[in-house]
């Protein structure tokens, strides 16, 4: 049996704390970052402000525990 899932991870983050992970990460200049309402952007489709899902029954069920965001940014983009 095969089972996909789509989650989120163990935290609530918005996109502009998404983009200032990754500067951070890399070492970037979070300050070029251009911060506006999600209100303002057309993605074509209406989106809800808040798009973030609960997994607490899915960490439970499974046993899992997830990697939060800017850990796995971390993990990602690390240099050797």
């Amino acid at each position: 049996m095969q089972l996909m899932l789509n989650l989120g991870g163990p935290d609530r983050v918005s996109r502009v704390q998404m983009a200032e992970a990754v500067a951070e990460s890399r070492a970037y200049d979070a300050s070029l970052i251009n911060v506006v309402s999600a209100s303002l952007v057309d993605r074509g489709v209406q989106s809800p402000a808040d798009i973030s899902m609960d997994i607490s029954k899915l960490v439970k069920t499974l046993n899992i525990s997830p990697t939060s965001f800017k850990d796995g940014v971390n993990l990602t983009l690390a240099t050797s």
